[in-house]
């Protein structure tokens, strides 16, 4: 009978120290995750602040009225409209510009005194 005491206390004492194992991991596994969830939190919270910003800027005359002319195309009166081709086409267009035509060989002394004083 004291064989099956002993056991009994050990079986017993075995099962109480996997449960305060178990529980100790869990306790740590969920101290990891309310940090976590703190910096969620931290985050949304900053986001929230961006958020509320550009609320406020959205509301404003002033960015109603820059979106409403790059968006929509809408003008004050008395403004003047002026529409370009798209770059391709200005491109084609423009001259082209000769690099010699901007150089000189000459040194910078003789064409300043040939600007000034036209030696």
């Amino acid at each position: 009978m004291k064989k099956h005491v002993r056991w009994l206390l050990l079986a017993i004492s075995v099962a109480m120290v996997l449960s305060m194992g178990r529980n100790t991991f869990s306790l740590l596994g969920k101290g990891n995750s309310i940090d976590e969830v703190e910096a969620d939190v931290k985050k949304l919270e900053k986001e929230q602040v961006s958020l509320i910003e550009l609320k406020e800027r959205a509301e404003s005359s002033e960015f109603v009225e820059k979106e409403a002319r790059e968006k929509l195309g809408l003008v004050k009166p008395g403004d003047v409209v002026v529409v370009l081709p798209p770059e391709e086409i200005l491109i084609k267009l423009a001259p082209s510009l000769d690099k010699q035509t901007f150089i000189e060989e000459k040194p910078i002394w003789e064409r300043w005194s040939k600007m000034f004083l036209g030696l």
